[in-house]
């Protein structure tokens, strides 16, 4: 679960709302199965190898394109949200391969990845951490880790200005493709996204 970088108590009262419903699936893609669902996207069953992600998240989609590059091809939709604090969010169609559940040897090593990334981060101060990204990422190359998925993030992240993004590097974040390649899938969340899901509904 993420959160905004700054958690207040308005936010602890007030439900997150999904940032996408189901009835926001434009008309070319409602007849594609629903096999996923999260707080900020939906992802349709193309065919047997492909999906099709659909989701108000800006960062999401710069990583899934530019970040790891397993976005075939993505579609801008200026929809009518149905919660009106959606409004001045575009919906993203992002056509991708599928992925699949760690298998046991990727899930070892994300959980490797996972530790050394958490020992840095309290090392270092989680607090001031997203703003020096560019120190993490020192931590990284100094023990010789830069082959790490996570550097890949990074090394995206700091091209971005840290109020514009939250993150959330977990194990849930991880796939694998179907050659049994790593994808790290959904690290991050735009932060005015994440900041209008905590909004009372408009």
């Amino acid at each position: 679960m993420f959160f905004p970088q700054k958690v207040t108590k308005k936010y602890s009262v007030v439900a997150m709302s999904k940032a996408i419903h189901l009835s926001e699936i434009p008309p070319e893609y409602k007849h594609m199965k629903v096999i996923g669902r999260g707080n900020t996207s939906i992802i349709l069953e193309k065919d047997e190898e492909s999906v099709v992600m659909l989701t108000r998240d800006a960062m999401k989609k710069d990583w899934l394109d530019w970040g790891i590059g397993i976005a075939k091809n993505y579609k801008v939709h200026d929809l009518v949200a149905k919660d009106r604090k959606f409004k001045d969010f575009s919906v993203y169609a992002i056509e991708m391969p599928k992925l699949f559940k760690l298998d046991d040897a990727n899930r070892k090593l994300v959980n490797k990845e996972l530790l050394f990334f958490n020992k840095a981060v309290k090392e270092l101060g989680a607090h001031y951490i997203k703003k020096n990204i560019d120190k993490l990422m020192a931590h990284y190359e100094e023990k010789e880790n830069t082959h790490s998925i996570v550097y890949k993030l990074m090394d995206f992240l700091i091209n971005y200005h840290p109020e514009q993004w939250s993150w959330d590097v977990a194990k849930r974040q991880f796939a694998q493709d179907k050659n049994g390649e790593i994808v790290l899938i959904d690290p991050i969340v735009c932060q005015d996204l994440a900041k209008a899901m905590f909004q009372k509904a408009a």
